[in-house]
């Protein structure tokens, strides 16, 4: 009869090592970093509105808001509502979506950004920009005017759910305005 060697301590060994290098403390539970979550307080809200042009407060949209259609500088159609959310990370992906109130999607963008901080501890994207009608059969911008739609919006910080609102609005040409001015995202 032939005997087998007698197992390894080498891997049991590794391992106790590599988990105590690892963080684990006495009680044996892992040491979790709650990233940047661990320092958020207050309720989570978002709200989408637009900046006043005289003093650029922030105004919250209710529903029959003006979702303004504007002329890009470098051309194109956009839409470029103002984001503000409380109880929120710095850094995040934020969605938004319009689709006329007949089920027609009008313009979407989906991008990782990072809000102005604001007073009071809100976090702020000032122009949200989505582009309008660029989808293959998409009408003319000019049939967009004066439509109701739905504007929906979300930004997922890592903590939690997520965000997510959603209004509805009436589409306006304002594209022989100019452009605001202040940060884009």
């Amino acid at each position: 009869m032939t005997r087998s060697p007698a197992p390894s301590r080498g891997p049991v060994l590794f391992l106790t090592a590599w988990l105590a290098a690892c963080g684990q403390d006495e009680g044996g539970d892992p040491e979790v970093d709650a990233g940047p979550c661990a320092d958020l307080v207050g309720p989570r809200a978002i709200v989408a509105g637009e900046l006043d042009r005289d003093d650029a407060a922030f105004v919250p949209w209710s529903a029959g808001s003006v979702l303004p259609v504007v002329t890009g500088v470098q051309a194109g159609y956009w839409f470029m509502p103002s984001i503000r959310c409380t109880g929120c990370a710095e850094e995040g992906r934020m969605r938004g979506r319009v689709r006329l109130v007949s089920g027609e999607m009008v313009g979407e963008a989906d991008n990782e950004l990072r809000p102005s901080p604001q007073l009071g501890g809100a976090m702020q994207v000032e122009y949200f920009l989505i582009p309008v009608g660029q989808y293959p059969k998409s009408p003319p911008v000019d049939f967009f005017y004066d439509k109701r739609a739905n504007f929906e919006y979300s930004y997922d910080d890592g903590c939690d759910a997520g965000l997510e609102g959603a209004v509805e609005v009436i589409l306006e040409d304002r594209t022989q305005t100019p452009i605001p001015t202040g940060r884009t995202q």
